[in-house]
């Protein structure tokens, strides 16, 4: 006897759709682990905060080579992987729901949509942050730090090549490890740019020479408020506080 199609609703507000008897076993299958996607309990949360804190562990570790994002790649990470497994839970259903038009797109988005999802995760994860480089990079000949980065720091320090350590403590008042950090002790490419809060660096900022060069003002720091400085119109490379 002929199995009757079936009336399937993904959301209760949503579509009804109806199910070919061949994909009925399908839906009822993936729609099994609507509690652990959508049911609002802690299934999905332990699992996700758990590989979230994993991956965003080695964003830092190879994209940021800095853990101090940590907490914000995580957070980020969490959000971005719920909607897109979300999404694909989503369009999965849509597929098992629609099977007899094609088992190949079925297969598909099955198989292939994850790989894609997880890619565009790392993508967006590696590029979230500002980049301040590029925004010191356009201002042109004045440029004003408060205003290439959304934080509000206590003061900007500028750090030349061969930079150590010391120079870092020193200038600072408090320890940071810029060496391990950066290649600022062994190059002449680069001048490290540091904010500061609360006697704290919250952020750093390895900005290339060839695009402004800084080192006239090797080891200076400037306050939130007065953080712009100019070029000196009679010298390529030189800047003075404004």
């Amino acid at each position: 006897m002929k199995t009757p199609n079936k009336k399937f609703k993904i959301f209760d507000w949503g579509k009804e759709y109806v199910v070919d008897e061949k994909c009925l076993g399908k839906v009822e299958h993936i729609n099994s682990y609507r509690k652990f996607i959508w049911g609002g309990r802690a299934y999905i949360w332990i699992p996700l905060v758990i590989v979230s804190a994993i991956l965003s562990g080695i964003v830092c570790h190879f994209v940021y080579q800095d853990f101090e994002k940590l907490k914000e790649v995580t957070v980020w990470t969490l959000g971005l992987t719920y909607g897109l497994l979300s999404l694909w839970y989503y369009i999965l259903l849509r597929c098992a729901i629609n099977c007899a038009k094609g088992r190949r797109r079925y297969f598909y988005i099955k198989i292939l949509l994850p790989a894609i999802i997880a890619t565009i995760l790392f993508l967006v994860l590696a590029n979230m942050g500002e980049n301040i480089s590029e925004n010191i990079y356009k201002q042109g000949d004045t440029v004003n730090f408060s205003e290439a980065t959304s934080l509000k720091f206590d003061k900007v320090c500028i750090f030349g090549p061969y930079s150590s350590n010391g120079d870092v403590s020193e200038i600072l008042g408090f320890d940071w490890d810029m060496e391990s950090r950066t290649n600022i002790s062994s190059s002449d490419s680069v001048n490290i740019i540091v904010f500061t809060k609360n006697k704290k660096v919250i952020e750093y900022v390895d900005h290339p020479r060839n695009k402004n060069d800084f080192y006239k003002l090797n080891r200076n720091c400037f306050p939130y408020e007065f953080s712009t400085i100019r070029k000196d119109p009679g010298q390529r490379i030189w800047y003075e506080r404004r």
